[in-house]
């Protein structure tokens, strides 16, 4: 019997077992689908999950859920882009527990996640995925009873978030964050114990990095309490950020429509090395070697209520005196450093928060430099006083801290005495008055790198002299590649620009030996585009809110193979724009006038120009001008000169060179040609192979006009005649930029010229006929510039003169007839060639002799 009841319940728990295996992957593929499903309704978004598992086995008797690869992708705006990337969701929660009150949650487990937050330029975030409701759900107010659950421990392992703000032109960077707590939460009040770390936490804001790569340690035993609001109390804790120990000591409670805070924190056996390592750059592997003196405090009290209209009151400290460090592998130290900063806040209102540097110094070698600074009203009216006063030698400042690898030498003396005053408000409303600046800035052999320049910029020398409406540029001279400029002039709304991004304004004078234009952009291998693909690189921008007016005085400016050279003119850069006014040049032998622009605003730049050329040697400017090589291809094999009118406009690539896919416009022309080489151009060798009495050497060019129109990727050449040994020919047609031709040649050809095909029939006609009669001939002209084909129309041409020489003989034939019936008709009346000098006479005997025969042929008719 007892084996019997032994075996039975063997039998029972073999099944139970059986079916904990069983029962999750029976119904693995329903739930899967159900959860993608019901996810995906309520979300502007793709979600989807690689498996799902769920078993009662693994844990008993607790239940363990592992949800793995879970990714969320954006639709549009943001199509494509992965919002989050989780590796795993493991979660553990007892069975028993799941049938009372509070649910117990053993652990919550998140683990390599990927985060990755954007807000574009229209404000709008890619993290807002929830879908509007459409159903309008009555609000009831009936009391549920309370749900709570018991989580014993969590974790959070290799989280990774970037964060992108296009409008605040900001952006965050945490690599590797890692989290564990643990406590019984399901208490009203629990001591949590928490570990926190992270690899590298970085934020950038208006491309100045003020957090790079900071690690972080953070220890802390911090107590929750929610039996009313969320209250956190700092308790045992201490925060390593870098070589910086901080710690916290204090309180933070979750209001309904506010956050009570009252904190606060120092720093812990720390010094002034330990702020040193938060500098960018500065916290490098051999930081331990770095030597430094000086003590450090970094304190402060943060007390009150956060919310829409209010601040906690604040006082922060930050101050250190005579500090010095000096790096092992470099040779100079930096010593006297002082700071003295203060930021406080004694009501709760944000507009009266106070930001004092009292004292911010430095010496490096000889180099001394010192600032203060005061800010106040930061929200209504934002107003600064400052001064600087020192000097740096950006060789010594090298030689004394770390600057990350550069590819030009840094070095030049900085120097700067200035003291200012100013609000908002009076530099909003162009307030002079109400500003106060004094003092200078100069540079002398300074060399730094540019964003817009692919090679360094060398300033010689500058000097700005700031007074109470604008500063005044003295004369300035900066080298950059091969091109030199010198500028001299006045910059009104300097702090408006800064501070407001309002508009800076100007009038500058630019004086140029050699500008290349190559030196202030990334060139291409490509000197000009000929496809409609979308241009994918980054083109040069002219920056945002500038209005400025320069003259310009250029002896040589190099655009790609192009040399002007004596250029003068006005250049208006405004909204992004670059304008030239009556701005003229020599150019390829002659001369060029110029007027249009270049707009950088829209995503491809665009240009509008209008030039005249004047006495242009066609060998350069074709050897110069890749446009010019696809616009009229036929005139590299000519020389002499040309005069032509051209109005363009279209795109410019990231090269800064026409797409030539998008231009449009027309040009005339007017050639004066002395010379047309055939062997240069394979057409007009073919022609002369295909037509025997074409020479191209004897062609009257001297004073060839024709106009052309540029749409659709293509040359149009309107109709004009020019003239091949005294022959006139009809040129018309188009030729794309993708170099095919389609012309029609219009020749009003001598009969002699038409060669073996129509011999015999020339051979019958008179000499001044063969001379004189001409008959049409067409020529098509198609294949593409490098391969050419040419088309005479022979046969029609040979029609054409059989058919004129038929009716030559015809003509001659009935002129024939005419004649001897004439003379037939003379004789019968008896009328004789006489010869008389009187012909008045003539005429009267003639007159008089066909009377009297008139008189005998009646009467022979009527027997008289």
């Amino acid at each position: 019997m007892i084996k019997k009841i032994l075996k039975g319940l063997a039998i029972f728990v073999g099944v139970v077992i059986l079916l904990l295996f069983i029962i999750p992957f029976a119904f693995k593929g329903k739930i899967t689908k159900i959860a993608k499903a019901q996810i995906n309704n309520s979300v502007n978004a793709e979600v989807d999950f690689q498996d799902l598992s769920i078993s009662l086995f693994r844990s008993f008797p607790d239940v363990s859920v592992d949800l793995q690869n879970l990714s969320v992708v954006n639709k549009a705006p943001f199509t494509g882009d992965t919002l989050a990337a989780i590796g795993h969701t493991y979660v553990d929660v007892s069975l028993t527990s799941l049938m009372g009150d509070t649910p117990k949650v053993n652990s919550i487990k998140l683990s390599d996640v990927f985060v990755n937050v954007k807000v574009n330029k229209d404000s709008i975030a890619n993290y807002d995925i929830a879908l509007p409701s459409t159903e309008e759900k009555e609000v009831t107010t009936e009391e549920s009873a309370p749900f709570s659950l018991a989580i014993q421990e969590y974790s959070f392992e290799n989280i990774n978030i970037t964060y992108v703000d296009i409008v605040a032109n900001m952006s965050a960077k945490v690599v590797n964050f890692n989290h564990n707590g643990s406590g019984d939460l399901s208490q009203n009040k629990v001591d949590l114990d928490t570990h926190t770390t992270a690899e590298a936490i970085t934020f950038m804001m208006d491309d100045v990095a003020y957090l790079k790569d900071l690690k972080l340690n953070y220890d802390a035993i911090v107590g929750v309490d929610y039996a009313n609001d969320l209250k956190l109390t700092f308790k045992d804790n201490i925060a390593q950020i870098n070589d910086l120990n901080l710690v916290f000591d204090g309180a933070f409670t979750m209001l309904e429509e506010a956050y009570d805070l009252d904190f606060t924190f120092k720093s812990e056996k720390s010094a002034f090395k330990s702020l040193l390592s938060l500098v960018p750059n500065a916290y490098t592997a051999d930081f331990k070697d770095v030597q430094t003196k000086g003590a450090l405090d970094f304190s402060g009290n943060v007390k009150g209520q956060y919310s829409e209209t209010t601040i906690p009151t604040l006082d922060i400290v930050l101050k250190t005196d005579n500090a010095t460090v000096k790096y092992p592998d470099l040779p100079n130290g930096i010593e006297n450093i002082n700071i003295d900063a203060h930021i406080t806040n004694t009501t709760g209102v944000m507009d009266d928060v106070v930001v004092e540097i009292k004292n911010f110094g430095f010496k490096i070698a000889k180099d001394v430099f010192a600032a203060n600074a005061l800010v106040t009203q930061p929200i209504s009216n934002p107003t600064v006083k400052a001064t600087v006063k020192g000097q740096v030698n950006l060789g010594n400042l090298k030689n004394a801290y770390p600057i990350p690898p550069l590819d030009y030498d840094l070095k030049g003396i900085v120097k700067a005495n200035i003291s200012t005053a100013f609000d908002m408000n009076a530099i909003e409303k162009e307030q002079y008055n109400k500003i106060a600046s004094k003092g200078d800035i100069s540079l002398q052999g300074v060399t730094v790198g540019s964003e817009f320049t692919p090679k360094p910029i060398f300033i010689k020398k500058a000097g700005l002299v700031f007074n109470t409406k604008n500063v005044t540029l003295q004369e300035t001279a900066i080298t950059t590649g091969e091109s030199d400029v010198q500028l001299k002039g006045n910059i009104d709304n300097i702090y408006g620009y800064a501070f407001s991004n309002a508009t800076l304004k100007g009038k500058v004078a630019a004086t140029s030996t050699v500008f290349k234009v190559s030196d202030f952009y990334e060139a291409d291998t490509t000197a000009v585009v000929t496809t409609t693909d979308t241009i994918k690189s980054e083109q040069f921008k002219i920056p945002e809110n500038i209005d400025v007016t320069a003259t310009v005085n250029a002896k040589k400016i190099m655009y790609d193979d192009i040399v002007l050279t004596n250029f003068a003119g006005t250049a208006v850069i405004k909204d992004q724009k670059m304008t030239f006014n009556n701005a003229g040049a020599n150019v390829f032998q002659g001369a060029i006038a110029i007027n249009g622009f270049v707009d950088t605003k829209p995503a491809i730049t665009a240009y509008d120009f209008v030039m005249n050329l004047k006495q242009v040697d066609i060998a350069s400017a074709f050897n110069g001008m890749g446009m010019l090589q696809k616009i009229a291809p036929i005139i590299g094999a000519f020389s002499g000169r040309f005069d032509t009118d051209l109005d363009i406009k279209g795109d410019l690539g990231t090269d800064f060179m026409p797409d030539l896919s998008k231009l449009t416009g027309d040009a005339f022309a007017n050639l004066q040609v002395d010379k047309v080489d055939a062997s240069k151009n394979k057409f007009l060798s073919l022609a002369e192979s295909k037509m025997s009495f074409l020479d191209f050497d004897k062609t009257d060019l001297e004073d060839l006009k024709t106009k052309v129109t540029f749409e659709n990727s293509k040359v149009n050449v309107a109709p004009f005649t020019l003239k091949f040994k005294g022959i006139p020919v009809t040129v018309g047609g188009t030729h794309g930029f993708d170099n095919t031709m389609n012309y029609d040649l219009k020749f009003d050809l001598p009969a002699k010229y038409l060669g073996k095909e129509a011999a015999s029939i020339v051979s019958k006609l008179s000499g001044s006929d063969q001379e004189n009669l001409t008959v049409p001939l067409d020529v098509k002209v198609g294949g593409t510039v490098t391969n050419p084909s040419v088309l005479p129309g022979m046969k029609d041409a040979v029609a054409s003169l059989a058919q004129k020489a038929i009716d030559n003989q015809k003509e001659k034939a009935k002129e024939k007839v005419t004649s001897e019936a004439k003379k037939k008709l003379n004789d019968l009346l008896g009328i004789k060639k006489e010869e008389s000098t009187d012909s008045t006479k003539t005429e009267a005997s003639s007159t008089d002799k066909v009377k009297e025969a008139g008189k005998k042929l009646l009467n022979g008719l009527f027997g008289k």
